[in-house]
């Protein structure tokens, strides 16, 4: 079993009245479970060793919990002995360099209350409590204890970070009619602009970007505090290329091998 990780747990899990059947001890055991679990919701099924790291001053029947939560749906204990929380990665977000998971998900067990036809409550069914009449109750989902909806109010969804984000501007974005004539009119003329954009072009910007072409008129924009005077030079920025890198590096060889043969000579 790994170590535990920070997980998300959405506002809905306090108001869960399913959830809300199973003791308090198990609601905590629940949420100990998203952090004990893999990047695919996935633990082994080991109840003492559960308690052990989740409950290490308590004495808890980890295992009848555990049942109470799979009998509702919270999780799955696989014949494999793998537990498996549902649709854990559509609603977590792993860390990046978290390792990928090395259990399988099981076919679900069958609890012996389950075995035996005991009713039990049910997302959108009638309360045990309920008689045959009542209206059933509408419930929070299981999921939405770990909804990607974000506790801002509204409902708003948490603002996703773009995956091609960088500090430097791509490779393909290249100086075309419409940025040329962007820069134009901010004042930039005739070779400035190839001087500003290669220069964009090797900058390493100190925030990761996403719209280049955002940046590049921010660049523009403030070119003229970096306008360098009518009679200096532009000199073109250069990224040297790997084989000119290693022919300036046998050029400077050669010429220590050079400098040590005529000191050589001297003495």
């Amino acid at each position: 079993m790994q170590r535990a990780r920070a997980r998300m747990v959405d506002p809905g899990f306090f108001s869960n009245e399913v959830l809300a059947e199973v003791p308090m001890a198990g609601r905590l055991l629940f949420i100990g479970l998203l952090q004990l679990a893999d990047r695919e919701g996935r633990l082994e099924d080991r109840p003492r060793r559960i308690a052990g790291r989740l409950f290490p001053y308590e004495d808890v029947d980890s295992d009848d919990l555990l049942w109470q939560l799979h009998e509702r749906g919270f999780i799955s204990r696989g014949e494999n002995e793998v537990i498996s929380i549902p649709k854990f990665i559509l609603y977590q977000r792993p860390h990046p360099r978290e390792e990928a998971s090395k259990l399988e998900e099981g076919k679900p067990k069958v609890s012996l209350r389950s075995a035996l036809g005991e009713p039990r409550s049910a997302l959108g069914e009638p309360r045990l409590d309920q008689g045959a009449g009542s209206p059933s109750v509408s419930l929070v989902s299981p999921v939405s204890l770990v909804s990607p909806v974000s506790s801002v109010s509204g409902g708003q969804r948490r603002k996703k970070t773009p995956a091609n984000r960088s500090r430097f501007a791509p490779d393909d974005f290249e100086l075309t009619e419409k940025r040329q004539a962007y820069a134009a009119g901010q004042g930039l003329e005739g070779d400035r602009i190839r001087w500003e954009f290669d220069s964009f072009k090797l900058h390493e910007f100190r925030d990761p970007h996403s719209d280049w072409d955002r940046a590049w008129q921010r660049w523009c924009r403030t070119a003229k505090e970096r306008q360098p005077a009518a009679s200096a030079r532009l000199p073109f920025p250069h990224r040297p290329t790997a084989d000119e890198r290693q022919m300036e590096a046998i050029r400077k060889a050669s010429l220590l091998l050079k400098h040590m043969e005529d000191e050589s000579e001297h003495h």
